[in-house]
């Protein structure tokens, strides 16, 4: 459009995938309770834009920018699932009627008088970490829906500017429309029974009695710190928005003027230099927490965990062409 001022494509899709690989509850004469099969329907809908411009700012300047846009839906149709016990749903899961990689969390209601934090079970009910769960076929009675780990838009921006032989870019991208679940402190080292000597930054909240979100010092005869350990992982408060953008790359480069090249035989010459993972722009979590590098597919004891940042890279070279 407009002299190829704007380019661009616009897809939209409604993919229904049948026989995806998907978790099925087996009767215990098999010797297991759940098994893999490929048995989940799953429907996906979205559309993908890319647009596009290159301006001539000058004859010598030219600022080019492409921005692609996904967004998508998916929701699970069908899966042979009998039962929803708390194992499954804490951790990112298929079910009927829910996006791909849903996950539940206990909500946390504060201590009470005894110092033990109390949890909403079902209806009007409540119970505490010390207590043994509420008894149903399905632990989502006492559960609240915290979301799906899968973004629904993902963004890419790509910038560029050349002048004078002179190429300035950069890459910028975004997920929106997800969750995690940031890990936070470890009960159980507060007493002998507790091996790691791992700390997490929520202690010194824990030890001052002035967590809020998570429950604060247990008292001094609690012996229970291992189901403390295991609920607090899985709060509602635990949970935060995933949405986040990034600066994925800069690139810079310089074409050798083709007078000086020639003299040397070559047809072109470019020197460049790239940098790669950046760093993180912006993130919607209040901890400023960066969602790319904490992992949330552990098993059960450690549903979140903090991954090594990837090192950021630098990279230099001179390019010649015959």
């Amino acid at each position: 459009m407009f002299g190829n001022s704007l380019f661009g494509s616009l897809d939209v899709y409604n993919k229904h995938g049948e026989d995806i690989v998907g978790a099925v509850d087996m009767p215990r004469i098999t010797g297991t309770t759940r098994q893999e099969f490929n048995t989940a329907e799953i429907l996906n809908r979205g559309f993908e834009l890319a647009l596009g411009t290159t301006l001539p700012i000058s004859s010598d300047i030219r600022y080019t920018t492409t921005l692609n846009f996904s967004f998508n839906k998916s929701e699970v149709l069908s899966l042979r699932l009998l039962s929803y016990d708390y194992y499954s749903i804490l951790h990112p899961h298929f079910e009927e009627g829910k996006p791909v990689d849903a996950i539940y969390s206990y909500t946390y209601l504060g201590m009470n008088s005894e110092n033990v934090p109390v949890l909403q079970g079902i209806d009007d009910n409540t119970w505490t970490f010390n207590d043994i769960a509420p008894s149903t076929t399905d632990d989502r009675e006492y559960m609240e829906y915290s979301g799906s780990l899968q973004p629904k838009v993902v963004i890419g921006w790509q910038n560029g500017i050349s002048a004078f032989g002179f190429t300035l870019s950069a890459l910028i991208d975004g997920e929106f429309g997800h969750v995690f679940r940031k890990p936070t402190f470890d009960y159980p080292i507060l007493s002998n029974s507790k091996t790691s000597s791992t700390l997490h930054t929520d202690v010194g909240k824990v030890l001052d009695n002035t967590a809020t979100e998570i429950p604060s010092m247990p008292s001094d005869d609690e012996n229970n710190l291992d189901s403390w350990g295991n609920y607090a992982q899985y709060l509602n408060t635990t949970i935060e928005d995933a949405s986040n953008i990034r600066l994925k790359e800069i690139n810079l480069s310089y074409n050798l003027p083709s007078s000086i090249v020639s003299k040397i035989g070559f047809k072109n010459a470019r020197a460049y230099i790239q940098v790669r993972n950046v760093g993180l722009l912006w993130t919607a979590n209040k901890e400023g927490l960066d969602p790319m590098y904490i992992y949330n597919r552990g098993s059960f004891g450690s549903p979140a965990v903090t991954l090594v940042n990837t090192a950021r890279s630098y990279t230099f070279g001179i390019a010649f062409g015959f």
